[in-house]
């Protein structure tokens, strides 16, 4: 059963730290705090676990095929590739249920806003919803091609970066017109990705991390990190 890998980016030579959920891995992020990992499998399971230790802090079970994850503030945010909707986890382990228009495959928080971006599992379209309300509030279609994507932001909030495995590219969008600002090809399927200052961390199939300069938009590092890479998390390291 394939683990969770924490790779140490800071080294020349790649520290990793792998660890085993119990099931299949599919989506991760890191707690607020910097020092936890949020993991979801498709069997549907929800783990918490301490980053420097891989000790189990938490453990969920949740209905449907939980896919792509996200924290934000106390709560995860989950898409469920089985249905239109996300699934809240608050911090007392409280289960909320959000309608959407497309059956979500991966989803992002905007910075300096209330708006959560979700991507498609299958199709054109990435909806906008509004995170205090929790209604859905605009869409957009992206991409060459009408499969999954995925997305993350840079830490101003002003563009959206959406990865498309189909074309191998990520294409780079401005969050306040919604409109296409470049795209990048990647060398291969990208998965996640993640951004960090003026670097964008890419899970690039089949088992590379592909590191891109934000400003320039322009490939700078890869790293082979292992066959069946899928999803990339950034964490501070331990005191």
């Amino acid at each position: 059963m394939r683990p969770v890998a924490v790779v140490d980016t800071r080294k020349a030579q790649a520290a990793i730290r792998r660890y085993a959920i119990g099931a299949a891995p599919h989506g991760v992020a890191v707690g607020s705090d910097g020092r936890t990992m949020l993991v979801v499998s498709e069997r549907g399971a929800f783990v918490r676990l301490d980053v420097a230790t891989g000790r189990v802090l938490q453990r969920l079970g949740l209905d449907g095929s939980p896919h792509s994850i996200i924290a934000s503030g106390e709560s995860a945010w989950i898409t469920d590739v089985s249905a239109r909707r996300i699934l809240v986890v608050g911090e007392n382990q409280r289960v909320e249920i959000l309608p959407i228009s497309v059956v979500g495959h991966d989803v992002a928080a905007r910075p300096a806003s209330s708006e959560l971006w979700v991507t498609p599992w299958s199709g054109p379209r990435v909806v906008v919803l509004d995170r205090e309300t929790r209604k859905e509030i605009a869409g957009f279609d992206v991409g060459r091609d009408p499969t999954h994507k995925h997305v993350a932001f840079t830490g101003d909030g002003t563009e959206a970066w959406i990865t498309e495995p189909s074309s191998g590219s990520v294409y780079v969008i401005d969050a306040q017109t919604r409109r296409l600002s470049a795209a990048v090809d990647l060398g291969g399927p990208p998965h996640h990705i993640r951004i960090a200052a003026d670097r964008a961390y890419v899970a690039v199939g089949p088992d590379k991390l592909v590191v891109l300069e934000v400003r320039g938009r322009r490939v700078v590092g890869r790293r082979a990190v292992g066959p069946g890479v899928h999803d990339v998390g950034l964490g501070r390291a331990a005191d």
